[in-house]
Parts: C-alpha cells; structure tokens; sequence
C-alpha cells in the first residue's frame, strides 16, 4: 500500500468529533456480482433517459482522492451532481467532507467523462453514438483541477440553468461515501483512480453513485462500492 493511503489510514483510526461521523461511516456497500449488474444495468438505463451529450461516469486519478482525504478533518468525499459551464454537460465536482458532514476545503473537477473516456468494459458495451475510447494512463494522471471559489460558483449555477430548462427537479444534489469506501478501492493492488458511475438503485429508481477501481489501462476491476449518503436530505 502507497505510504500516503498508509497515513490516511492511521488518520481513520483516531475518533472524529462529530454527531454525524458515525452515521456516515455507516454508508458504503462492497457489492456482489449480481448487484453490480443489476446497478451497471441501471447506469446503461439512466445515460439512455439523458439522450445526446449524456454522461455515464467520471474518472479522477487515485492522488485527487488522496489530496482530498488528506486534509485536515477529512471523513469523507462528496460529489456534487453540477454542469461544467463550459461545455453544458453534468459532471461530478469532488470535495471533502468532515465529521458533521459539511463540505470543505479544495473542490475538484476536470474529470474524465464517459463517453468519450470509459472503463475498456464500457467500450463495449455503452448505447452511446460518440466514439468511446479507454483513457490512457498519461490522461487519467493529468485530470482533476482545484477549482477557484468563482469557477465553484459557475459550475452550481450553470447546474441551476439546465435542471430549470428541462425542467427536471433533481432528486439527489450529492452524493457521500465515507473515506474508507475510497481507501478500499484504492488499496487494491493495481489501482491509478475511481470511475464514479451516475447509476439509479435497481430498487427506488433514485438517482446514485457506483465508484469503480481502474487500472492505469482504463480497465475496471475489483469491488465496486454503492449505499452512498444522498442530498436530500442533507
């Protein structure tokens, strides 16, 4: 295990105050082969509902979970369901939550989106007219930027824009996993970064988040973590 996971593990070991620190390491479920079926098959549904420009997952190198879960407090990450104003399509901003389950510190976007950039498995397999393409080890290493407290705000509002357009009002704003889901995921060996996959629960038909370990070939492997903590409520 990479000596930086090794220190945010001991960090996880000491107490955090907080009323709800407990509660959101209560979040995060490994899940079996049937289960990430039945959730890969939602993921395949929901991009279909999006139609042209529709976004199936995201992609963040290991040292952007690690930067955030380094900070001071960190209990976990929170991805944010906004748009990136530059180019209108949803994407995920990352940032760290701490032990009262409050959004802190650096927030970071400029992931890789799926399509065109996917796990090799998606290649095949995603209903998706643009081409598709596995990321390469050099463009999962180069995404993910710290994002500046007016480039926060553009990406919320242009968030704010589209769900006015459509007139879709969002059921889940953001999504929480606790920092062990992360640091499983990234322990195992192999592991360059997560693909965080938009999915419904087979169950509710909500919206929610899948994270995915990807080699530095843009293959998905391993466990796969679902059960995060949605917004609303928050």
């Amino acid at each position: 295990m990479p000596s930086s996971l090794w220190s945010i593990v001991m960090l996880l070991a000491m107490p955090v105050v907080g009323a709800q620190a407990a509660h959101l390491h209560e979040f995060g479920k490994v899940l079996n082969s049937e289960e990430i079926a039945a959730y890969s098959a939602a993921s395949d549904a929901r991009l279909a509902m999006q139609g042209a420009g529709g976004v199936r997952a995201v992609s963040f190198p290991a040292s952007t979970y690690l930067h955030l879960l380094s900070q001071p407090k960190a209990a976990g990450i929170v991805a944010h369901y906004v748009v990136n104003p530059a180019t209108g399509r949803d994407t995920l901003m990352l940032q760290a939550v701490d032990g009262i389950g409050q959004a802190f510190g650096d927030s970071i976007d400029n992931g890789l989106p799926c399509p065109p950039y996917c796990p090799k498995q998606d290649v095949a397999t995603t209903n998706n007219k643009s081409p598709l393409i596995a990321p390469t080890a050099e463009e999962l290493q180069s995404a993910g930027k710290v994002l500046s407290a007016d480039e926060v705000q553009q990406y919320f509002a242009a968030g704010a824009r589209k769900s006015a357009r459509v007139g879709r009002s969002a059921t889940v704003s953001s999504a929480s996993f606790p920092a062990w889901t992360y640091v499983r995921l990234l322990s195992q060996p192999g592991a360059a970064g997560l693909s965080v996959h938009y999915t419904l629960d087979p169950k509710s038909g909500k919206d929610t988040l899948l994270l995915r370990a990807i080699d530095k070939d843009g293959s998905a492997f391993g466990e796969s973590v679902n059960f995060s903590n949605p917004c609303p409520p928050c």
